[in-house]
């Protein structure tokens, strides 16, 4: 079967999450191609076709901070963008557990690298090619955090007395 489904931004309630609920039998030994790869990268003289061959989970938030607001010409000490803002610093700068996955391995056994517990650099950072199999391979093996929207509103010279971020965790299965 070949299904091509829309939604995978949204959690895939609609695309792939419904198919595979509602329509099971489709999926005896499925493989899911997502839009993560599909491109060539050179290493070492090889070409090396990447495909996308599974998901972080995902873990969604909201941040509500709220304060004094107030003219902009006069603002107050007690700023809801201000708590906020410390809020999104605290979170960015803590560091998340990763761990040495099962698809980072391969992705090492592929390109011939034979990986050294006191090696901390497996690529060369000058070189652009090198540069993006280092970030995918980072990517492979580290939970993450994204901050997906900020609103502290619209109004010119306004200190808002609300401020709300969306914020995401991208989590490895292994963890």
């Amino acid at each position: 079967y070949f299904i091509a489904t829309a939604d995978e931004e949204n959690g895939s309630e609609r695309g792939m999450a419904f198919m595979t609920e509602r329509h099971p039998e489709c999926f005896p030994k499925g493989t899911v191609i997502n839009e993560g790869g599909g491109f060539y990268l050179s290493y070492r003289g090889k070409d090396y076709l990447l495909l996308s061959v599974g998901e972080k989970g995902s873990c969604s938030f909201t941040i509500d901070a709220n304060g004094q607001g107030g003219h902009a010409s006069c603002p107050p000490e007690n700023q809801a963008v201000q708590k906020l803002a410390t809020a999104i610093k605290k979170l960015i700068d803590t560091p998340l557990p990763g761990t040495q996955t099962e698809l980072g391995r391969l992705f090492l056994d592929t390109l011939g690298i034979e990986q050294k517990k006191e090696a901390n650099v497996l690529f060369d950072s000058k070189n652009p090619h090198e540069e993006m199999l280092e970030s995918l391979y980072r990517y492979m093996n580290s939970n993450d955090i994204n901050i997906n929207y900020v609103d502290v509103g619209e109004q010119i010279n306004v200190i808002p007395y609300k401020a709300i971020a969306e914020v995401e965790f991208k989590l490895l299965p292994e963890i």
